[in-house]
């Protein structure tokens, strides 16, 4: 009998599993209580979106988009328990498309939050599945990272519904830490096939949405693309875990056959520093100050911009419903009008209808059309009166975030072990091959080699067979092989400090950053002492976050209204649209972006020198003068890029000589040239927006009004300079150039120049 109601349970649940298939769901914004009012503006949209994006992700339920939140909240207000109330669960199943409905509420109390989730069937108002999670401190646990509490809530739903998840996708919902290195190696390797198989699936679904006409074809075609952008990043980064593992299961390998060689006293005598330096570095784990890591910061700043972004398209969705709202009534009302029987009076003898009654069909058309805009004009600004305190908090959040973000700060090799990777001595250079990398969001941002030498690491000078004696050359090999053991087996015996800084791009690249890095500083997990500084190599970085989000709309956001009331309406079967879907306005066109490599761009602070500017300054003639004097210099350039570093430039320029200026007479007193310029640019780092110092030489023809010179079919000009650009604005800097200028017999003439530049958008340089 037993065995029966197990078979039947299996069964069971076999069928529902297999009836999820293509079931719609819908996914309610949470409830909150005890939040701060900044707190609800994004943490209850951040959840709902966490939740939508698992169950696309790990489940086969098709996601139903809930139009009607307004009016929810009010049925949920009205039930004394929303999540438990099997009639108001039916009667919020009657507004969305929906068979199956999630329920969330967010409860903050005593600094912590909990979230609490319930799943629903909308037809027949049965609780499916009821979760609570554990409390956690910080808001952004809720729903970022492995672990956090919408992944666990995940976990319990599918279980629950009988929808079976993989080993893989439990260990990227929980990312579980007691794997073995062999276990780890399989899941990584498995975990990339599957985004492979989804890029696959995503691609298929991007052609065929290319070749659709529907109306929302643009929209999914963009998700779809964001989709396919976050699968192949995170198929990246378990490319790059898979690699790291598999290097640290071979040096372990390496080491424990090293281990077989060594005597008793030696391997007792590194067991026992491995020890000390593994308790000292759980003293300085336990000593840190818990802060907001960088990651949550950007997910909290990333999670703040997507609910200004949910709030700006529920507006523009709700503007839409009221402007097809009020055509729709306006032309039913138009309608009626023309429908309305003519009485005897109302036409002539042929029975046609009287001007009279058409111009006041017509006056009664204009006031229905008056009456309906003004109506939608309320509802709309009510709509956005509504929104805008929101956005302008979020937006004011945002800002304050972003300075937050900007402070120096400092990561340690205790906190991510990721970020120090030490490899194998090299005996010739007497060092251990070491890499320092960084990651965000487990991205790896940058990585550089910045060996460890055995002279700071150890404190001793290093030796060789001809240079010491046995004694001193056995004590040589035995610190070698000490710390090889150590940073093979990952025993922070050194400690690695990271200074660095983050800053937002501008909006022109929407979601990615800027990392600055200033030192790396190697340390004595046992002493505490500094026994190596590194200057890296380059100083910044950008990387970007997926998915993109883009609120560029909100600096050009603008209140439009096209009204036309003084137009007469046409009649019913020309019925005008009076609430035009272009004439009211909440943003601006989000401009398209150019194309940046999101994880390592290699240009510094933006590129090569690309300039439209003028200059004005004076250069002084020697050659063929009773007195030294200057002349009068104008010029006109473009400066184009060929490389980062490298760019192209185009002059002409005017020297005049006065004569009153007492000049000699065998000099031009006018000198007219263009010059064809090749040039190199570096942007040094300094507090605030970089300089850009260039240098270029160029040739070109010339031409003079001067005697000597008119005749001349073939006068050649010459020139070299350097200078520095200072950015003062966005899109235009103050450059001063000096250099020389040289012409045919004429000895080089030195000159110096101020001017302006303007920059091209695209290719600035002060990012």
């Amino acid at each position: 009998m037993k065995k029966i109601w197990v078979f039947l349970i299996v069964l069971m649940s076999v069928s529902f599993a297999a009836s999820a298939a293509g079931k719609r769901i819908a996914i309610f914004n949470p409830t909150a209580e005890g939040l701060s009012a900044e707190e609800e503006n994004w943490v209850p949209s951040s959840v709902r979106r966490r939740l939508e994006a698992n169950f696309n992700d790990y489940t086969t339920y098709q996601l139903v988009d809930v139009q009607n939140e307004e009016q929810i909240k009010k049925i949920q207000k009205n039930a004394e328990s929303f999540t438990h109330n099997q009639d108001t669960s039916i009667e919020i199943g009657k507004l969305v498309s929906a068979e199956i409905g999630i329920f969330s509420n967010i409860t903050k109390a005593n600094g912590k939050y909990i979230l609490s989730t319930s799943v629903t069937n909308l037809t027949t108002g049965v609780r499916l599945s009821s979760v609570t999670t554990d409390s956690v401190a910080e808001a952004v646990k809720l729903f970022e990272g492995a672990g956090s509490s919408v992944n666990k809530v995940t976990v319990k739903i599918c279980d629950d519904l009988g929808i079976k998840l993989s080993a893989i996708d439990l260990y990227v919902l929980l990312k579980g830490q007691n794997l073995s290195d062999k276990d780890q190696i399989s899941m990584a390797q498995e975990e990339i096939s599957k985004y492979e198989k989804k890029q696959k699936e995503l691609e298929k679904q991007l052609k065929e949405v290319s070749l659709s006409t529907e109306l929302d074809a643009d929209s999914r075609k963009a998700k779809i693309e964001a989709e396919k952008a976050l699968a192949e990043q995170q198929k990246q980064i378990a490319a790059e875990r898979l690699e790291r593992l598999r290097l640290q299961q071979q040096r372990l390998l390496e080491d424990q056959e090293q281990q077989k060689t060594r005597t008793a006293a030696q391997r007792e005598k590194i067991e026992q520093a491995a020890s000390l330096a593994e308790k000292q570095a759980k003293l300085v784990r336990q000593q840190k100050i818990d802060s907001l890591s960088v990651d949550n910061q950007i997910a909290i700043i990333e999670a703040k911009k997507q609910a200004m972004l949910d709030i700006h398209e529920s507006v523009l969705n709700q503007e839409k419903f009221i402007k097809q709202s009020a055509n729709e009534e306006y032309k039913a009302r138009c309608e009626a009008i023309d429908a309305e029987p003519l009485r005897n009076g109302e036409t002539d003898s042929k029975g046609k209808i009287l001007p009279a009654v058409q111009q006041l069909r017509k006056e009664r058309k204009l006031e229905i059309r008056n009456e309906i805009e003004a109506k939608a004009l309320e509802d709309l600004a009510k709509i956005r009166g509504k929104t805008t305190e929101q956005e302008d908090s979020l937006f004011n959040d945002i800002q304050n975030d972003l300075a937050k973000l900007r402070a120096r700060r400092t990561i340690s090799s205790i906190e991510d072990a990721r970020i120090l990777d030490i490899g194998n001595y090299a005996g010739d250079k007497y060092e251990w091959d070491t890499t320092v990398s960084l990651y965000i969001n487990d991205v790896k941002i940058f990585g550089q080699n910045a060996n460890i030498a055995y002279s700071n690491v150890s404190g001793k000078n290093p030796v060789t067979p001809t240079t010491a004696n046995a004694n001193n050359w056995n004590d040589y090999l035995d610190t070698v092989d000490l710390y090889d053991y150590m940073f093979r087996r990952k025993v922070p015996a050194i400690t690695l400090e990271v200074d660095y800084s983050i800053d937002a791009m501008s909006d022109n690249y929407p979601s990615m950053y800027k990392m600055t890095l200033y030192e790396f500083r190697f340390i004595d997990t046992i002493s505490g002492k500094v026994v190596q500084t590194i200057i890296p190599a380059k100083s910044s970085y950008r990387f970007s976050v997926n998915p993109t989000v883009d609120i560029s709309y909100y600096k050009g956001a603008v209140s439009a209204t096209s009204k036309n009331s003084e137009e007469s309406a046409h009649d019913s079967s020309h019925a005008k649209t009076i609430v035009s879907t272009e004439g009211i306005k909440t943003g601006k066109d989000v401009k398209k972006r150019k194309n940046i490599d999101p994880l390592y761009d290699q240009t510094k602070d933006g590129g090569a020198r690309f300039n439209l500017g003028f200059n004005i300054g004076r250069a002084i003639f020697e050659d063929y003068m009773d007195d030294t004097d200057s002349g009068i210099q104008l010029e006109g350039y473009c400066s184009i890029p060929l490389t980062t570093f490298m760019f192209m430039q185009m002059d002409y320029s005017w020297i005049s000589i006065p004569d009153k200026f007492g000049i000699d007479k065998h000099l031009p007193s006018e000198l007219t040239f263009v010059s064809f310029d090749l040039g190199l640019n570096l942007r040094p780092r300094i507090p605030g927006k970089p300089l850009n110092i260039f240098i270029l030489g160029g040739a070109g023809p010339a031409y003079s009004d001067h005697e000597r010179y008119k005749n001349s079919d073939a006068l050649f000009a010459y020139k070299g300079a350097a200078g520095i650009d200072i950015p003062m604005e966005d899109f235009w800097c103050f450059t001063v150039e000096g250099g020389i200028i040289g012409l045919d017999d004429i000895d080089p003439a030195p000159y110096a120049k101020i001017g302006v530049a303007f920059t091209i958008p695209n290719f600035k340089f002060w990012d």
